[in-house]
Parts: C-alpha cells; structure tokens; sequence
C-alpha cells in the first residue's frame, strides 16, 4: 500500500512541521511493510507567506523588512534548521510541486491519500487551496484531523464551494479536529459520519517525542511564552505571572508579531529548530501559550501550563481547537483570563490535575480511527 500525506508541512511553524512527523511517524510504526511519503505540495501564497522579505510596495512592509534585516542572521538559521528538520525527519526528498496539474498527475502513484491534519480546511488561511480536498483522485481518499480553524461556514463563499462540496463527497471517511468542523461538514453536504480525532501530534507520546530532543537536568527554570499573534493582552498576563512568581520569560521567533514581545523584555532564544522548540516546552517550569500546539505539547510532556484567552477585535476570541482539546481531557480549567489572575496560587502553580484514564482514551479512540481506516484499504 502506498500513502501519501498531504498537509502544510512546508510551513515554518512549529506546530505545522511537528503534526506532520507525528502523522507520518504514527503512520510508518503502525503499517512498517507499506510506504508513506509526506507529499511535498507547496500551495499557493505559501512561500510568499514564510519569505525572509517582503515586497517593498507598502511602508508597512518596509518597516518589516527592516526589522527582519536586523535580524537576519537569526532568520536566515530559522529558515535553514526548519528545512534541515523537513528533509531529516519528515524525509522531504521530491522537489517542490507548485502547480495544481503536477499534483493531481503525481497523486496516481498512491493508493491512499491522507489530508490533514493542520488547517488546511481553512478557508481563512493565506495558503488555502482546494488540492487539499484532491480533487477527482481515483484512491481511498481519508481526512485525518484537518481544521477550519475558527473559519465558519459562510466563509467558505470566499472559496469555490461547489468544487469543494464535490471534492467532499469523494472522502471514504473525514475526521476533523474541532466540533465546529464537523457542523460545517455536514453543511458541505457530506452524507457520511464526521468523526472528532486528536491533533496527529498526540498520537506519539512523551517518550516518542523525547527520542527527538535532548533532555536537561531541569536546574534553571523559567516560563516558556509561546504565541503566534503574541497579542498585547497575552504579553501583559504572562508580565504579570512573571513578576508573581519571579521567573523570567523565555520566547521563540514565530513570526513578525514576535518583535512586540522583545520590547517588553522577553528573553529571546536564539534556537529556532523544530526540536528546539519540543526542549522549551519539555524543560520549562511553566508553559504559558495562546497557541494550540504550545497548549498541545505541553498537555504531551504533562507540563504546568495554562492556555491564554484574550481579547481579539474588541471580543473575547474562543480558540475552538484548545477548548476542544482541553474539555476532551477534562482539564478546560487551565484555559484563563485576565480576570482570573488574582485568584489563582501561583506559588503552587496549581498543579494539572491531568486525568491519565480519560487522556488515554481519547488517543487510543483516534489511534483505531486512523488504524481501522487504513486497515479497510488494505481489505479493499
């Protein structure tokens, strides 16, 4: 059997790259006498969307290459050990496909396609596209764990729609990682049952993930601040957790938005692998993050964290990806406010009362998900 995956493993982010080695890992260790080959689409926008420069055609764009200038040697490494991971762990050796006809051509060679996990349901997402549903592929077609993100139904006008609602139609089976996913699904026009799967980072444990990194004794302790937006919001609540408990906070370029964080004091790790990031989280203290894999992973490593709600817009902005997570495991209350601060022990850090019995449910239930679905292909 042959099995391609396709999701956004050539995005520079952490959790992209990450839930890309652990599909395929789970993948290979479950079915090691089949192939399984991450394939390397490249969509649209994508490279504009991780480019060290951006085109000098706004002020605003001036201003970001400038500080993306001065930080070029930093940048130009992150970019390096994000493709060295690709090729070393995820075993990226095809050149890149760019373009819709040499993808579609170069699916025939499979028997089984996977899509997901990731958002690349989203139609929100700058590096959206519709091969992410494979259209008119003559295999097995199954999504495993894809996310629209916060994206809602009647964004889907942004896209092709009938393309997509056909597209749909074609899945022998479709997980998604949120429940709103499956209520937009079901307004897709898919017939069949939706099921809600774990993030692919979750079907490896702790020990799987340990493999990749190099363990610390734990003597210097510290907050790991993980965000992608690093909303002004979030900054001020991780300032405050800080001065509380007189830890100094650590954080890892993620994007442009990450320069905001500088400006408060925040030390900046001058390591930017993919693997570095798994030793931040493994080695912290505490873990504080408004993104789901900061939250993900440190759930993994059975971490002291909390998971940061804030303000967005002018409203209260409801990650659905962490909630789901965190109720799924029954441990909602570690996601926190502004307002909840003052009430909480921090001396004590108010230990993750994490829930063994459930947590192992949950994955073993998404585990026999992917294994009964590509054990059917195999019958087939």
């Amino acid at each position: 059997m042959k099995i391609g995956i396709l999701t956004f493993h050539n995005s520079d982010n952490y959790g992209s790259v990450l839930q890309a080695y652990g599909l395929k890992t789970y993948v290979k260790k479950s079915f090691p006498n089949d192939e399984c080959e991450i394939i390397n689409y490249v969509a649209p926008h994508q490279n504009d969307l991780y480019a060290l420069y951006l085109k000098n055609n706004s002020i605003k764009n001036i201003v970001k290459n400038i500080r993306a200038f001065l930080f070029s040697k930093l940048l130009k490494d992150r970019i390096k050990e994000f493709n060295e991971f690709r090729k070393s762990f995820l075993e990226i050796k095809k050149e890149r496909i760019e373009s819709s006809s040499i993808l579609r051509d170069y699916l025939k060679k499979f028997d089984v396609i996977i899509c997901g996990s990731d958002q690349i349901w989203n139609p929100l997402s700058l590096d959206f596209s519709e091969e992410y549903f494979v259209p008119g592929f003559g295999g097995i077609k199954i999504a495993y764990a894809p996310s629209f993100g916060n994206g809602k139904e009647k964004d889907l006008e942004k896209i092709n729609r009938s393309a997509v609602e056909k597209a749909l139609k074609e899945f022998d089976a479709v997980s998604v990682r949120e429940e709103s996913g499956k209520n937009i699904i079901k307004a897709l026009g898919y017939k069949k049952e939706t099921e809600l799967v774990l993030d692919p980072t979750l079907l490896l444990n702790d020990g799987e993930w340990d493999e990749l990194i190099d363990l610390k004794d734990g003597k210097e302790s510290y907050i790991f601040f993980y965000s992608i937006n690093y909303n002004p919001e979030a900054i001020a609540m991780v300032q405050r957790i800080s001065d509380v408990l007189g830890l100094k906070v650590k954080i890892m370029f993620s994007t442009n938005k990450t320069y905001g964080a500088l400006r408060k004091g925040f030390e900046l790790i001058h390591k930017t692998s993919p693997v570095d990031f798994l030793e931040m989280v493994k080695n912290a203290k505490l873990v504080l993050s408004n993104s789901f894999h900061g939250v993900a992973f440190s759930t993994i490593f059975r971490k002291e964290f909390f998971a940061l709600e804030v303000n967005k817009n002018g409203k209260m902005y409801k990650d659905e990806r962490i909630h789901n997570l965190l109720e799924n495991f029954n441990i909602e209350e570690r996601i926190i406010r502004m307002k909840d601060i003052d009430s909480i022990d921090w001396k004590q850090l108010q230990k993750v009362n994490y829930k063994e019995e459930i947590i192992n449910k949950e994955i073993r239930n998404s585990q026999e998900y992917l294994i009964n679905q590509l054990q059917n292909e195999n019958k087939r």
